[in-house]
């Protein structure tokens, strides 16, 4: 008691404070207790929301920073959580086939999603049209399948969210934007390839993976992987009802590769080179250097050289003998056939960055600081080059599900994916992608480029998606679908006078709400998530979301002053104009 009593009267404070608690009755108590509590939560409230807005302003925020601060009550999201758990069982058992109860879910649930570095950032909270602070992110288990249109913020988004991530990457970036942007301030390497820019391009030849899964797997390993190489660069023109040109051709030349890998030396293990045996055969000079073969004889005698070869127990033999074979107008197609699907290896620039390896495609999946940036005009990857576009996107498969170490996850970005046309290796590896260390970020223009390249699968993009992402469209194949997705919510009143109850039905969005509401100009995009209520977010555009220090100045996007003057301060070297 005495030590109490000095206490007290070392600290008079605490003996007024007894004094006037004690004077006062428990419900004024209780009352000054939640008034000071709730004047500590909206201080500490606007305190971190002030702070936040003057970083973003100054160009110092990041969306890490916002988990990173100490929450006002960092109980509210688990016991929210419990919330929602309830919630979601009383609708299930007291109102799913009674009523129709689809609908967005709320701000206070969007919030619960809060983002962490161990997730992918997909947006801002939005709240009553505006834009909240914080950041928004999922934990994801197979992909994400994103619509956007020109100009509706999608490369912006995919910079932040690239920017954030913590791991390797693999994109392939239409415009250069995503590598103009980060390459220079990251912290990882940087693997670009520049197929028709030479001089600054790194170089990937495919078949050195085949020699690496030769040493991994065993010498007959290289058929298999052959086989998906000549998978990648021949393709059945889509509606043809007779696929036997094109399996014939691809069969001559997974042949050829495997021919190329036996008997050639290593400098000329090369899909160029290849390439130049499919136009030319073997060609024969005489002692003067003139030219003795037609060139109908030097590919019977690259044809007979192939019938003759045991290499890899026979494989390439059984390749070939079909195309060898062949005779007249049949012979002349594949020919042709062949030649025509090739032509792209011609290109000069492409032969270089195909003519050796700088750095291995399974580094991505043993390490977790490279990116390997794929860039190249959209042009280019619709037409002449849609060929290396749908090779590069195969291989990093092929090389995720062979290669065992693994050191994190992978992010594989695949911008216009609808731009490769049908791909079945791609079909058939986005489900289980994941498991083999790659989370995919597939990027298309609208529902209708996906159904011209996947006629009968398109949906599995969607369906197997754990979130599919709209953006600014105007196309009605993704607002119909959106609104119709989002489905109805019954609406229930109740008559002041009689107490009768009436029931009407509406969409949560028609397909007008959508397209106005996705207008490029909103900044607003639409989340749809599996086995859950569709997000409305707010794009968080690099420009604004990242700190200046994480990304090089873009001259289309403006900055503030005051973020100009911390970079000046902060990050003064990616002031020069890029490329």
């Amino acid at each position: 008691m005495n030590t109490i009593q000095s206490f007290f009267q070392a600290v008079p404070e605490l003996t007024d404070v007894a004094l006037t608690l004690k004077a006062m009755s428990p419900i004024e108590i209780a009352v000054t207790v939640a008034a000071i509590g709730f004047a500590y939560v909206l201080i500490s409230f606007v305190v971190k929301a002030v702070l936040l807005r003057v970083l973003r302003l100054l160009g110092l925020y990041t969306p890490r920073l916002y988990s990173w601060l100490p929450s006002v009550f960092p109980m509210w999201r688990s016991m929210y959580r419990m919330y929602m758990v309830v919630g979601r069982w009383k609708e299930v058992v007291f109102r799913f086939g009674r009523y129709s109860t689809a609908g967005f879910s709320s701000t206070l649930t969007t919030m619960t999603y809060l983002y962490t570095p161990s997730k992918i950032l997909l947006g801002r909270v939005w709240w009553a049209g505006f834009g909240l602070i914080q950041p928004v992110g999922l934990t994801i288990q197979r992909h994400i399948m994103v619509y956007a249109m020109t100009g509706a913020g999608k490369t912006t988004w995919l910079i932040t969210m690239l920017a954030l991530w913590r791991g390797s990457a693999c994109i392939i970036d239409p415009k250069g934007q995503i590598t103009d942007a980060l390459a220079q301030n990251d912290k990882r390497k940087w693997i670009t390839f520049y197929p028709h820019e030479a001089e600054r391009s790194a170089q990937w030849n495919p078949m050195d993976d085949i020699k690496s899964a030769m040493q991994r797997e065993g010498k007959d390993a290289a058929v298999k992987w052959a086989q998906r190489l000549a998978e990648s660069l021949v393709v059945t023109p889509a509606g043809s009802k007779s696929p036997f040109f094109s399996d014939t051709a691809r069969g001559y030349l997974t042949a050829l590769i495997l021919h190329v890998l036996a008997e050639h030396e290593e400098n000329e293990h090369t899909l160029p080179f290849v390439c130049e045996l499919v136009t030319h055969g073997y060609r024969v000079y005489n002692s003067d250097g003139e030219l003795e073969t037609t060139p109908k004889e030097a590919r019977i005698l690259l044809g007979r050289l192939l019938l003759k070869n045991t290499a890899f127990s026979g494989a390439i033999a059984a390749s070939a003998s079909a195309f060898v074979n062949a005779s007249g107008d049949t012979k002349s197609s594949l020919v042709a056939t062949l030649q025509e699907q090739l032509k792209w290896l011609a290109l000069p620039s492409v032969k270089h960055m195909l003519a050796k390896t700088t750095h291995p495609l399974a580094d991505a999946k043993t390490r977790d600081d490279v990116v390997f940036s794929f860039v190249t005009p959209v042009l280019s990857l619709r037409e002449e080059l849609q060929p290396l576009f749908r090779l590069f996107t195969n291989f990093v498969s092929y090389t995720f599900e062979a290669v065992t170490p693994k050191k994190g996850q992978c992010l594989f970005i695949i911008d216009e994916v609808q731009a490769m046309g049908h791909n079945a290796t791609l079909e058939v590896a986005l489900p289980v992608a994941r498991s083999y260390g790659l989370s995919v970020v597939a990027i298309a223009q609208d529902r209708e480029g996906m159904k011209a390249s996947y006629p009968k699968t398109y949906g599995s993009f969607e369906g197997n998606a754990d979130v599919v992402l709209f953006m600014a469209t105007n196309h009605p194949d993704n607002y119909n679908y959106i609104s119709e997705a989002l489905g109805k919510r019954t609406h229930i009143q109740r008559d002041p006078r009689s107490g009768n109850k009436s029931y009407r039905e509406s969409a949560v969005m028609t397909p007008d709400q959508v397209k106005r509401f996705l207008s490029s100009d909103t900044g607003n995009l639409i989340a749809i998530r599996a086995g859950a209520r569709a997000l409305r977010l707010k794009i968080a555009p690099y420009f604004s979301e990242l700190p200046v220090t994480a990304y090089t100045a873009d001259p289309d996007h403006r900055e503030a002053i005051l973020r100009r003057i911390s970079r000046l301060i902060f990050n003064p070297k990616s002031l020069f104009k890029r490329r």
